[in-house]
């Protein structure tokens, strides 16, 4: 941090301004989701919750987009569609195609 400018410091990205931080984005297909919770429970962002027996984001959504609720979704009711993203300072590097991780 020494090596940065007082311009370049006010300029780094904090992980609470949600102005610097663009959270992912996961819809749930309600006709096929079974309620089962799986998704709830694997979550390490801790964004999804059950309501009515039916998987949800919570709001504020703070999604991190580890694509794990859809990979371990047994009913193929959970659908990745935004990568989380910083702006400002920091440039995101090696984001490609939304894909499912390795099992």
């Amino acid at each position: 941090m020494s090596n940065l400018t007082f311009s370049e410091r006010i300029h780094i990205p904090r992980y609470d301004d949600t102005a610097e931080i663009e959270y992912g984005i996961v819809t749930f297909d309600e006709e096929k989701c079974s309620g089962c919770g799986i998704c709830v429970k694997a979550c390490p962002a801790d964004t999804l919750e059950l309501m009515d027996k039916k998987s949800k984001m919570k709001t504020p959504n703070e999604c991190m987009a580890c694509s794990v609720c859809t990979a371990i979704c047994p009913d193929d009711a959970i659908t990745m569609h935004k990568n989380y993203r910083h702006s400002g300072y920091f440039k995101m590097i090696g984001f490609g195609e939304l894909t499912m991780p390795r099992m």
